[in-house]
């Protein structure tokens, strides 16, 4: 029975392990530091259609600055969330397989 427990301890040790990886990875996947807007004054067709554009210029919205500022904070926290998770995982497993194991007569 002590060996079951131990096999379960270390199965739930590897998944646990590979959740906080896939959630690490997720965390420093690349996010721009600025959105860029392209203005375009569009040219219309004989029939009212688009049927292209003129490049205007630039433009800018603090809104996506904002929220790209958001979302690079947001995937630095979960990123170190995930390695307090890979600890925690390893510590609990260590310690439960110490206290699984049969105990040494004294």
């Amino acid at each position: 029975m002590t060996y079951i427990i131990i096999c379960l301890l270390v199965a739930a040790a590897i998944f646990g392990l590979a959740a906080a990886w896939f959630w690490f990875r997720s965390a420093k996947v690349i996010t721009p530091k600025q959105f860029n807007i392209m203005v375009v004054k569009p040219s219309m067709g004989p029939l009212g259609g688009p049927l292209g554009g003129t490049f205007e210029g630039m433009g800018y919205s603090q809104e996506l600055t904002d929220i790209g500022q958001a979302l690079i904070r947001q995937s630095n926290l979960s990123g170190y969330a995930a390695i307090f998770t890979a600890v925690s995982v390893i510590l609990t497993t260590i310690s439960a397989i110490l206290a699984a194991l049969p105990k040494a007569p004294t």
